[in-house]
């Protein structure tokens, strides 16, 4: 484990409310780097933006669908003419890839003011995964770091042609955030679904997920979430779904 990743404090990142219903962003609208405790669905109605957080960086406009987990952080960029963007809260359980799309657009927005939770599961059911486009160096290396825990990123940067400076300073750029606390915050989502998932004990658990141990397991968690993994597990009666992405 790095010393980096080890000491380095966390960034600010402020907690924004997406209440349910249809939210309209103006041109050029840029949203800070923030976090979500809850699960929702982010469903595009009109105009386009790009978000890149701990998901990746997505580019989406009309019909398209960004789904996210608890305790997610990303930033958001807006197009010239802005988007107006239905949030569908999501249960816990909610299993579905990142990103995706749907064919009719006007029946979820009318399902959902009416019942987010049968638009929920109007989106479930009509959800069709899609994969990422326009990846640039920035968004291939966080693609990378989600599924490589133990990624070298100065053997990344030398494969790509880029000087290890430039790549932190690049990543740090489009993410508001250094390439090794994404991939520390990678590996947190990847302990709490296993925290979900499994009946393996916290130190295990740290281990398996790319921390150096347990202690180093919750000083992220608190930090990231503001409670401890076993707040987290007594919040939601250690019932299954508490973070699935």
């Amino acid at each position: 484990m790095s010393g980096l990743e080890r000491n380095s404090p966390a960034p600010f990142t402020c907690l924004r409310n997406a209440p349910a219903g249809r939210m309209r962003h103006p041109a050029h609208q840029s949203l800070a780097r923030h976090r979500h405790d809850a699960p929702f669905a982010a469903v595009v109605i009109s105009g386009r933006y790009v978000e890149a957080g701990d998901t990746g960086r997505h580019e989406v406009g009309p019909g398209e669908v960004i789904v996210h987990r608890a305790y997610e952080n990303h930033l958001d960029r807006f197009a010239e003419c802005g988007a107006e963007v239905l949030v569908l809260p999501l249960p816990h359980g909610w299993n579905a890839p990142v990103l995706g799309a749907i064919d009719d657009i006007d029946e979820i927005v009318r399902l959902a003011e009416r019942s987010p939770a049968m638009a929920a599961e109007k989106l479930k059911a009509e959800f069709v995964a899609k994969p990422a486009v326009n990846q640039d160096w920035p968004a291939l290396l966080a693609a990378a770091l989600r599924t490589g825990p133990d990624l070298c990123l100065r053997d990344w940067a030398e494969g790509h042609g880029l000087h290890h400076g430039s790549l932190s300073r690049g990543f740090r750029q489009e993410f508001s955030v250094s390439p090794a606390r994404f991939r520390l915050i990678s590996r947190m989502h990847r302990a709490l679904q296993l925290i979900d998932r499994s009946t393996d004990s916290l130190a295990n658990i740290a281990c398996d997920a790319g921390f150096s141990d347990q202690a180093h397991l919750t000083r992220t968690v608190r930090s990231e979430t503001g409670m401890t993994p076993m707040q987290l597990m007594a919040r939601s009666g250690e019932t299954t779904g508490l973070l699935a992405g």
